[in-house]
């Protein structure tokens, strides 16, 4: 089946990804665990990467036990050329195809030792700068460079670009990794016009919980965003996964440059 054959008398069997094999990028927990697990449940396998090798090794163990699917696990990150070359060698060596693409791998721009911005905006170094840029827009473009032509071979891929809020509206101490998402936004947006043989959309989460965060800070941050969310609560991380697998499926066949929230109506 290629893009614009979905079965227009079965809409359920569009949301299958039978056959297909997907890459999701910092997959190791959290949004992109669940976005993983998503796409194994709806029949993909996946190739799960994490820049945490032992990390993406448990979680990719995890989830093929929990969805029957052939998950594999790569280690890399995705703001070294060469791991992003490692990542698609491993690539060709364990499957013969590649039909989906999530960029989820990011970073906040934090640069160690500091953790935190500078209070003044305009103390900001370039290191922050390089650190977000590498790992938050030049680090999806790679992988959409060095999976592009596979995408292309069966006319069915996707690309799934995520995104943050702090893209669309000023997050305060967050200038680096929002204007670097800001970025992710528009060159989904030029690749959906220049690229039209595959699809490029984007998923934007909201605040969801986040086990990497310890109970004190995760109260806080649910204290103060909250009161935001017309919903009136923060995310769980598998409320993304619907989302995803739509945007990978044919049941989206006819959607590209598009921008899906899924944030519980918090406006931006």
């Amino acid at each position: 089946m290629t893009i614009g054959e979905a079965s227009t008398d079965d809409v359920m069997s569009g949301f299958r990804l039978d056959g297909r094999v997907a890459l999701v990028t910092g997959a190791g927990q959290n949004i992109g665990r669940a976005l993983a697990r998503g796409l194994a449940q709806a029949g993909a396998d996946v190739l799960l990467n994490d820049i945490n090798g032992e990390l993406a090794k448990r979680t990719a163990q995890e989830l093929a036990a929990a969805t029957g699917r052939r998950v594999v696990p790569v280690q890399g990150d995705v703001s070294a050329q060469s791991d992003v070359d490692r990542i698609a060698s491993v690539a060709g060596q364990e499957f013969d195809r590649f039909d989906i693409l999530v960029n989820n791998a990011y970073t906040t721009g934090y640069a160690p030792p500091r953790r935190t911005y500078p209070a003044d905006p305009l103390k900001t170094t370039d290191e922050h700068w390089t650190v977000a840029f590498e790992v938050n827009l030049l680090g999806p473009y790679r992988m959409i460079r060095a999976f592009g032509d596979r995408l292309r071979e069966h006319g069915v891929g996707s690309v799934i670009n995520i995104l943050s809020g702090s893209g669309f509206q000023p997050n305060p101490g967050m200038m680096p990794y929002g204007a670097t998402k800001s970025g992710l936004w528009l060159m989904t947006r030029y690749l959906s016009k220049e690229c039209p043989d595959i699809r490029f959309n984007a998923l934007v989460p909201g605040v969801v919980r986040d086990n990497t965060v310890d109970v004190a800070a995760r109260a806080q941050t649910e204290a103060n965003v909250v009161p935001l969310i017309p919903m009136g609560r923060v995310g769980d991380p598998r409320e993304l996964a619907g989302a995803c697998v739509y945007l990978a499926s044919d049941a989206a066949s006819y959607t590209t440059g598009a921008l899906l929230f899924c944030n519980g109506g918090r406006p931006w």
